[in-house]
């Protein structure tokens, strides 16, 4: 089913619905036989991903029925992390093969090839726990995916609201330290700021397509940033990382690095510039045009955050 809210029927059934499909999208990838198992996992975060967008749109941090949901699927999603960080690996050093201006000759890709082996063998080892691991959360997290009454009165740009606001903020923090954590952390959010704007994308479909492509470029390219400067680390692990070559190829993929990331910044900076009141009164506006539930118009002023 699509990924998307019908702003004019009860919100609170839909939420359990959509957050059943994506648990069962994530238990159906991490089943997938071994030749398909890391594209499984791939689909399996993006779904986890999915239903924490879900729960953070419907209630505030804080929350005994969203920790009961949120939780496991983080965990769930923490044991997959490795192997799917392995499957970006894999990926970037496909993108480098590709990469016209040569950021690393054909002998470092080799090289960096068989780091790749070497870390493959050694994640594939406790690749079943972790699967199972993650099944077990994924279970919990089906036990808990009702963290909204159906008869509830969700307010959806509330929710909108929250997620903004928290990846501006994240944002201004990444902008002054500057830092891979604090990056990282501000993708994070905005991530789970683009699900939700795919969400509500029926309260105006053109605008919210625009906002949410734009956060969904700026977090993949500070994501190719942040795959860049691993594989770059991973090159300075090596036993010859002095050489001259290996070295020159560093500062090539940190260089890369650092430039995707100061124009995602900048886009960033762009996409979250919007005060959160006036952000919040926007949306508001854009949802009451389409009516409630009921057809009658939803005052802007209701339920303001």
């Amino acid at each position: 089913m699509a990924f998307a809210l019908d702003l004019d029927r009860p919100i609170a059934p839909q939420l359990r619905t959509l957050a059943d499909a994506e648990l069962a999208k994530a238990r159906a990838g991490i089943a997938r036989p071994p030749p398909e198992l890391e594209d499984g996992i791939h689909a399996a975060r993006r779904a986890l991903r999915r239903s924490r967008a879900l729960v953070e749109l419907a209630l505030p941090r804080g929350s005994d029925a969203r920790d009961a949901f949120e939780t496991p699927v983080r965990l769930a999603g923490r044991e997959l992390s490795a192997l799917r960080d392995l499957h970006s690996a894999y990926g970037t050093l496909a993108w480098l093969a590709d990469d016209g201006r040569g950021t690393v000759g054909p002998s470092i890709r080799a090289q960096l090839a068989l780091v790749l082996a070497r870390e493959h063998r050694r994640v594939m080892r406790d690749a079943e726990e972790r699967i199972a691991s993650a099944g077990t959360h994924l279970r919990a997290a089906g036990m808990a995916s009702n963290f909204v009454d159906g008869d509830a009165d969700v307010d959806v740009v509330a929710g909108l609201s929250r997620a903004y606001a928290r990846a501006r903020r994240a944002l201004e923090v990444a902008l002054e330290a500057g830092t891979e954590e604090t990056i990282h952390r501000f993708r994070r959010r905005a991530r789970t700021y683009h699900w939700q704007l795919e969400l509500v994308r029926g309260a105006r479909p053109v605008v919210a397509e625009a906002e949410a492509n734009e956060v969904r470029k700026l977090t993949q390219a500070i994501g190719q940033a942040r795959d860049l400067h691993l594989m770059a680390r991973r090159l300075a692990r090596r036993r010859d990382a002095v050489s001259p070559a290996i070295v020159r190829a560093i500062g090539r993929l940190e260089g890369k690095a650092a430039r995707l990331r100061t124009v995602a910044l900048e886009a960033a900076r762009i996409a979250f510039a919007e005060a959160r009141r006036a952000h919040r009164q926007r949306w508001r506006a854009m949802v009451a045009a389409r009516g409630d539930a009921s057809g009658r118009p939803v005052a802007i002023e209701r339920a303001a955050v």
